[in-house]
């Protein structure tokens, strides 16, 4: 999923959010928590390209209609 590591440029295609989430933690260097494990199915079709980690997380939450908030430093909850 990861198209360029410097620019951070990350693709999916319908690739389920538990997916999306283990690239994203792994590229940003941050942990993220989920709530609510039925959401880590949820097919995320996105593209991402040299975005602070807050707009992807943003954008996840739109896409699979969850919310997230920071819960420390690099660490995030998606509920």
């Amino acid at each position: 999923h990861v198209a360029d590591i410097n620019k951070k440029a990350l693709v999916f295609h319908d690739a389920p959010l538990e997916e999306v989430l283990l690239t994203v933690c792994t590229v940003y260097n941050v942990k993220v928590s989920v709530a609510d494990v039925t959401l880590l199915k949820t097919p995320v079709t996105a593209t991402f390209t040299n975005e602070p980690i807050d707009n992807v997380l943003a954008s996840l939450s739109f896409m699979t209609n969850s919310k997230w908030e920071k819960t420390g430093a690099q660490q995030y909850i998606v509920k």
